[in-house]
């Protein structure tokens, strides 16, 4: 294997997002492909939601050994919660939390995580390196909840004291993972819905997946050189 070969393992909460993103290439929960000597590409379907990502990625990372010429990318669809990120937009998460993690109190007020007094400190999990191939997207901070936020009440309980720009159900839960075992992660989320109380005629998915599929083929393209021809990338 040369220096600059490169391997990016992309994981996906969902098979709907990573068939989105790569089309009939997906075959079956793990795939794999080169597009040249250089870069070499798998794919993996893991679960949506904390928990089960949280399993499903630290039993992949337990049974692989990744060197410093791997690269773990997590890809999905996420909320927004600002103004200047809209649907389609791909972005580039930065840092998480977990932001529905807590006690609520009987007035209907949250007692984040990090001010209850038994927690068990995450420390510095909720920075992510970033990528240079993915400078061209525009950086935002996430957040990771069990429960979209569609119910109003909770929703302006839970983001009162936040400025949290993007909302998704599994980005803290692979950070936790990395640095346990000491994993160079990335993520990037690609925008279809609003968060706020839920209407899901608002939703769009599909062009959030195919502004994704977009952003990744062009990062792929910088490393190997040939991927919009090889995949017929539009």
């Amino acid at each position: 294997m040369t220096e600059n070969h490169r391997h990016f393992i992309f994981v996906f909460p969902t098979e709907y997002e990573a068939l989105g993103v790569f089309g009939n290439k997906v075959k079956g929960n793990l795939t794999h492909f080169s597009i040249n000597d250089n870069c070499e590409v798998s794919i993996k379907i893991l679960e949506a939601g904390p928990p089960f990502f949280q399993a499903e990625y630290q039993k992949f990372i337990s049974e692989n050994k990744f060197s410093s010429n791997d690269t773990v990318v997590l890809v999905g669809i996420a909320g927004s919660n600002d103004p200047n990120i809209g649907i389609g937009d791909v972005v580039n998460i930065v840092s998480e939390k977990f932001l529905d993690l807590g006690a609520w109190n009987q007035d209907g007020t949250f007692i984040p995580w990090d001010e209850l007094s038994f927690r068990k400190s995450m420390g510095k999990v909720n920075s992510f390196i970033l990528e240079p191939l993915l400078a061209n997207c525009l950086n935002a901070s996430g957040t990771t909840v069990c429960s979209s936020s569609g119910y109003d009440p909770i929703f302006k309980e839970l983001y009162k004291n936040n400025s949290i720009q993007v909302e998704n159900m599994e980005g803290a839960s692979f950070a936790l993972v990395n640095k346990i075992y000491g994993i160079n992660g990335h993520q990037i989320r690609s925008i279809s819905n609003f968060v706020g109380p839920r209407d899901t005629s608002n939703w769009d998915i599909d062009k959030a997946l195919s502004t994704l599929r977009l952003e990744i083929s062009k990062f792929l393209d910088l490393c190997g050189r040939g991927y919009h021809d090889l995949f017929n990338i539009k």
